[in-house]
Protein backbone atom coordinates (compact mmCIF):
# COMPACT_ATOMS: atom_id res chain seq x y z
CA UNK A 1 0.00 0.00 0.00
CA UNK A 2 1.17 3.86 -0.89
CA UNK A 3 2.04 6.54 1.46
CA UNK A 4 -0.64 8.09 -0.79
CA UNK A 5 -3.18 5.43 0.05
CA UNK A 6 -2.28 5.01 3.92
CA UNK A 7 -3.33 8.74 3.96
CA UNK A 8 -6.28 8.66 2.04
CA UNK A 9 -7.68 6.19 5.06
CA UNK A 10 -6.04 7.18 8.01
CA UNK A 11 -6.76 10.22 7.59
CA UNK A 12 -11.09 9.71 7.10
CA UNK A 13 -10.89 6.79 10.39
CA UNK A 14 -9.17 8.97 12.54
CA UNK A 15 -11.71 12.09 11.95
CA UNK A 16 -14.64 9.33 12.46
CA UNK A 17 -12.48 8.13 15.55
CA UNK A 18 -12.61 11.70 17.36
CA UNK A 19 -16.14 12.57 16.41
CA UNK A 20 -18.23 9.08 17.48
CA UNK A 21 -17.75 9.97 20.93
CA UNK A 22 -19.26 13.25 20.12
CA UNK A 23 -22.13 11.90 17.86
CA UNK A 24 -22.66 9.26 21.13
CA UNK A 25 -22.55 11.84 23.31
CA UNK A 26 -25.88 14.43 21.30
CA UNK A 27 -27.26 10.83 21.02
CA UNK A 28 -27.93 10.19 24.90
CA UNK A 29 -31.06 12.19 27.02
CA UNK A 30 -30.69 12.50 30.59
CA UNK A 31 -33.57 12.44 32.96
CA UNK A 32 -34.32 12.67 36.26
CA UNK A 33 -37.31 11.26 37.86
CA UNK A 34 -38.83 12.10 41.44
CA UNK A 35 -41.80 9.75 42.17
CA UNK A 36 -44.23 8.97 44.55
CA UNK A 37 -46.50 5.83 44.90
CA UNK A 38 -48.35 3.51 46.74
CA UNK A 39 -49.37 -0.24 46.66
CA UNK A 40 -50.23 -3.69 47.88
CA UNK A 41 -46.56 -5.63 49.58
CA UNK A 42 -46.20 -9.18 50.81
CA UNK A 43 -46.81 -9.64 54.38
CA UNK A 44 -44.21 -11.72 56.05
CA UNK A 45 -44.57 -15.30 57.49
CA UNK A 46 -43.94 -15.56 61.01
CA UNK A 47 -42.41 -17.97 63.77
CA UNK A 48 -41.85 -17.14 67.40
CA UNK A 49 -39.45 -17.95 70.61
CA UNK A 50 -40.70 -17.10 73.33
CA UNK A 51 -37.99 -16.82 76.41
CA UNK A 52 -39.40 -16.81 80.04
CA UNK A 53 -38.43 -17.88 83.29
CA UNK A 54 -39.86 -21.16 82.58
CA UNK A 55 -38.21 -21.98 79.55
CA UNK A 56 -38.64 -21.37 76.04
CA UNK A 57 -41.19 -22.94 73.34
CA UNK A 58 -41.27 -22.29 69.27
CA UNK A 59 -44.55 -21.28 67.26
CA UNK A 60 -45.48 -21.18 64.01
CA UNK A 61 -48.10 -18.60 62.97
CA UNK A 62 -51.05 -19.41 61.10
CA UNK A 63 -53.53 -17.41 59.09
CA UNK A 64 -52.00 -14.18 58.83
CA UNK A 65 -52.53 -11.41 56.03
CA UNK A 66 -51.11 -12.04 52.91
CA UNK A 67 -50.60 -8.50 52.22
CA UNK A 68 -49.77 -5.09 53.72
CA UNK A 69 -49.68 -1.49 52.62
CA UNK A 70 -46.36 0.27 51.36
CA UNK A 71 -45.87 3.84 50.44
CA UNK A 72 -42.24 4.95 48.04
CA UNK A 73 -40.54 7.42 47.62
CA UNK A 74 -37.51 7.84 45.05
CA UNK A 75 -35.25 9.76 42.53
CA UNK A 76 -34.44 7.78 39.13
CA UNK A 77 -31.82 9.03 36.97
CA UNK A 78 -31.52 7.81 33.37
CA UNK A 79 -29.45 7.78 30.68
CA UNK A 80 -31.08 7.30 27.40
CA UNK A 81 -30.48 6.25 23.68
CA UNK A 82 -33.00 5.26 20.82
CA UNK A 83 -32.79 1.29 21.63
CA UNK A 84 -33.01 2.60 25.40
CA UNK A 85 -30.93 3.15 28.31
CA UNK A 86 -29.42 2.16 31.99
CA UNK A 87 -29.70 4.32 35.02
CA UNK A 88 -30.36 3.94 38.86
CA UNK A 89 -32.65 4.68 41.60
CA UNK A 90 -32.71 5.26 45.04
CA UNK A 91 -35.78 4.60 47.18
CA UNK A 92 -37.19 5.22 50.52
CA UNK A 93 -39.72 2.46 51.27
CA UNK A 94 -42.26 2.19 54.72
CA UNK A 95 -44.81 -0.72 55.15
CA UNK A 96 -47.30 -1.92 57.41
CA UNK A 97 -48.70 -4.92 58.04
CA UNK A 98 -51.43 -6.49 60.31
CA UNK A 99 -50.33 -9.57 60.89
CA UNK A 100 -52.61 -11.12 63.36
CA UNK A 101 -52.63 -15.35 63.47
CA UNK A 102 -55.81 -16.77 63.00
CA UNK A 103 -53.88 -19.67 65.45
CA UNK A 104 -50.34 -19.91 66.51
CA UNK A 105 -49.09 -23.76 66.68
CA UNK A 106 -46.73 -24.62 69.11
CA UNK A 107 -43.37 -27.05 68.11
CA UNK A 108 -45.58 -30.04 69.46
CA UNK A 109 -47.99 -29.12 67.24
CA UNK A 110 -50.54 -28.22 70.24
CA UNK A 111 -52.95 -25.36 68.54
CA UNK A 112 -53.59 -21.90 70.83
CA UNK A 113 -56.52 -19.34 70.02
CA UNK A 114 -54.57 -16.46 69.48
CA UNK A 115 -57.05 -14.90 72.45
CA UNK A 116 -58.41 -11.03 71.53
CA UNK A 117 -54.66 -10.94 70.21
CA UNK A 118 -53.23 -8.62 67.87
CA UNK A 119 -49.85 -7.69 66.15
CA UNK A 120 -49.25 -4.69 63.68
CA UNK A 121 -45.17 -4.90 62.11
CA UNK A 122 -44.00 -1.92 60.32
CA UNK A 123 -40.76 -1.40 58.44
CA UNK A 124 -39.03 1.65 56.78
CA UNK A 125 -35.47 1.61 54.91
CA UNK A 126 -33.58 2.88 52.05
CA UNK A 127 -33.32 0.76 48.84
CA UNK A 128 -31.32 0.71 45.87
CA UNK A 129 -31.79 -0.51 42.08
CA UNK A 130 -30.20 -0.46 39.02
CA UNK A 131 -31.59 -1.79 35.58
CA UNK A 132 -32.94 -0.64 31.89
CA UNK A 133 -35.77 1.76 30.86
CA UNK A 134 -36.92 2.52 27.18
CA UNK A 135 -39.19 5.48 26.20
CA UNK A 136 -41.33 5.70 23.07
CA UNK A 137 -39.83 9.50 22.81
CA UNK A 138 -37.13 10.60 24.54
CA UNK A 139 -38.41 14.34 24.65
CA UNK A 140 -40.21 14.77 27.84
CA UNK A 141 -43.01 16.75 26.66
CA UNK A 142 -43.82 14.71 24.19
CA UNK A 143 -47.24 11.97 25.21
CA UNK A 144 -44.80 8.40 25.41
CA UNK A 145 -44.73 5.30 26.67
CA UNK A 146 -42.22 4.32 29.43
CA UNK A 147 -40.93 0.89 30.48
CA UNK A 148 -38.54 0.41 33.13
CA UNK A 149 -37.16 -3.11 35.39
CA UNK A 150 -34.81 -2.58 38.15
CA UNK A 151 -33.79 -5.49 40.10
CA UNK A 152 -33.08 -4.37 43.83
CA UNK A 153 -31.66 -4.37 47.16
CA UNK A 154 -32.67 -2.58 50.53
CA UNK A 155 -33.13 -2.89 54.25
CA UNK A 156 -33.48 -0.49 57.28
CA UNK A 157 -35.42 -1.00 60.27
CA UNK A 158 -38.66 -2.78 61.74
CA UNK A 159 -40.97 -2.50 64.45
CA UNK A 160 -43.65 -4.89 65.92
CA UNK A 161 -46.59 -4.03 68.36
CA UNK A 162 -48.54 -6.61 70.40
CA UNK A 163 -52.00 -6.06 72.38
CA UNK A 164 -53.53 -8.85 74.29
CA UNK A 165 -55.13 -9.90 78.14
CA UNK A 166 -53.21 -10.23 80.62
CA UNK A 167 -54.09 -13.02 83.43
CA UNK A 168 -55.74 -9.85 85.75
CA UNK A 169 -57.85 -9.22 82.26
CA UNK A 170 -56.04 -6.17 81.21
CA UNK A 171 -55.46 -4.87 78.02
CA UNK A 172 -51.21 -4.83 77.80
CA UNK A 173 -49.51 -3.29 74.61
CA UNK A 174 -45.54 -3.88 74.27
CA UNK A 175 -43.69 -3.12 70.64
CA UNK A 176 -40.41 -3.86 70.40
CA UNK A 177 -37.65 -3.63 67.38
CA UNK A 178 -35.50 -4.97 64.77
CA UNK A 179 -34.11 -5.21 60.92
CA UNK A 180 -35.44 -5.89 57.82
CA UNK A 181 -33.66 -6.91 54.29
CA UNK A 182 -34.95 -7.26 50.76
CA UNK A 183 -34.40 -7.85 47.59
CA UNK A 184 -35.94 -8.36 44.15
CA UNK A 185 -37.02 -7.14 41.02
CA UNK A 186 -39.02 -4.34 40.16
CA UNK A 187 -41.10 -3.37 36.66
CA UNK A 188 -43.47 -1.10 35.95
CA UNK A 189 -45.07 1.06 32.69
CA UNK A 190 -45.44 4.50 32.35
CA UNK A 191 -47.10 7.65 29.86
CA UNK A 192 -45.21 10.84 29.99
CA UNK A 193 -46.17 13.91 28.84
CA UNK A 194 -45.00 17.92 29.84
CA UNK A 195 -43.11 16.07 31.90
CA UNK A 196 -45.36 14.50 34.31
CA UNK A 197 -44.94 10.58 34.29
CA UNK A 198 -48.00 8.16 35.84
CA UNK A 199 -48.16 4.19 35.51
CA UNK A 200 -48.39 0.91 37.10
CA UNK A 201 -45.56 -1.25 38.91
CA UNK A 202 -45.27 -4.81 39.65
CA UNK A 203 -42.73 -6.41 41.26
CA UNK A 204 -41.61 -9.59 43.23
CA UNK A 205 -40.11 -9.60 46.63
CA UNK A 206 -38.08 -11.78 49.30
CA UNK A 207 -36.43 -11.61 52.44
CA UNK A 208 -36.19 -11.81 55.98
CA UNK A 209 -35.64 -9.53 59.36
CA UNK A 210 -36.40 -9.93 63.11
CA UNK A 211 -37.93 -8.21 66.01
CA UNK A 212 -37.96 -8.49 69.68
CA UNK A 213 -40.48 -7.76 71.96
CA UNK A 214 -40.29 -7.85 75.42
CA UNK A 215 -43.41 -9.23 77.21
CA UNK A 216 -45.21 -9.02 80.92
CA UNK A 217 -43.36 -10.90 83.70
CA UNK A 218 -40.16 -10.31 81.56
CA UNK A 219 -40.21 -12.56 78.57
CA UNK A 220 -38.70 -12.20 75.46
CA UNK A 221 -40.36 -12.77 72.14
CA UNK A 222 -38.16 -12.91 69.24
CA UNK A 223 -40.05 -12.82 65.76
CA UNK A 224 -38.52 -14.18 62.63
CA UNK A 225 -40.11 -12.74 59.53
CA UNK A 226 -39.31 -14.67 56.07
CA UNK A 227 -40.70 -12.47 53.28
CA UNK A 228 -41.28 -13.97 49.50
CA UNK A 229 -44.24 -12.93 46.96
CA UNK A 230 -45.58 -9.90 44.67
CA UNK A 231 -46.96 -6.72 45.14
CA UNK A 232 -48.50 -4.15 42.85
CA UNK A 233 -48.60 -0.02 42.94
CA UNK A 234 -49.28 3.12 41.51
CA UNK A 235 -46.52 5.76 40.65
CA UNK A 236 -46.72 9.40 39.74
CA UNK A 237 -43.65 12.26 39.75
CA UNK A 238 -41.97 14.62 37.93
CA UNK A 239 -39.45 14.15 34.98
CA UNK A 240 -36.59 16.94 34.63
Amino acid sequence: MSMLSVRSFAGPALAAALVAPLATAEDQERYLDLRAGIGSSPAPSITEKVKGTGGSDHYRWDGVKSHGSQFDVSATKMCMHEWGGLGGSLHLTGASYDITPDAVVRSDGTVFSTGGLDLHYRSIGPQIAYGYGYATSRDPQDLAIYLEIMPFLGGGGSQGETSGANSGGSVVRRSGWGYYYEYGIRAGAYLTERSFIVGVTGYYAGGGGRVIIDMPGGGKSRLFMEREGFGLGVEAGWRF
